[in-house]
């Protein structure tokens, strides 16, 4: 536990395209997060702790073999004195297998964070019925 606040944690992460049906919250270490087979990038948004300086990524794939794919967020401050966030686009592998994908943060007390990619087949379907009278 973290009493003096120095935590390198990340609030709020958001994943777009795609579905991740449990919320990121910050004390959460594994969630999953679906994907249609089509989709080639994620883009994520991260909203920092204060004491979070750096936010670096790895992205394990059964196509990259032992070693990930590595790369870090950019830091995106807007104006003095408003909280800076992180973002990054994340090219993924084509195909139906998963991935995994981690967001390791750096600070005084660093956090990591697993995200699965899961690959699924979106179905959607849309029905309308109506009666129309004629005059």
């Amino acid at each position: 536990r973290d009493l003096m606040r120095k935590d390198a944690a990340l609030h709020d992460c958001t994943f777009s395209p795609g579905v991740m049906p449990v919320p990121f919250l910050q004390h959460g270490r594994v969630r999953t997060h679906y994907l249609d087979r089509s989709v080639d990038s994620i883009s994520i948004r991260c909203l920092p702790d204060m004491a979070t300086k750096q936010v670096h990524l790895q992205l394990w794939h059964p196509e990259f073999g032992r070693q990930p794919q590595q790369s870090s967020m950019q830091k995106i401050v807007r104006a003095t004195g408003l909280q800076a966030y992180f973002v990054a686009d994340v090219q993924l592998p084509c195909g139906p297998l998963p991935a995994q994908l981690e967001l390791i943060t750096t600070g005084f007390l660093p956090r990591r964070y697993t995200v699965n990619l899961l690959r699924v087949d979106f179905a959607v379907s849309l029905s309308l019925n109506a009666s129309v009278e004629t005059m």
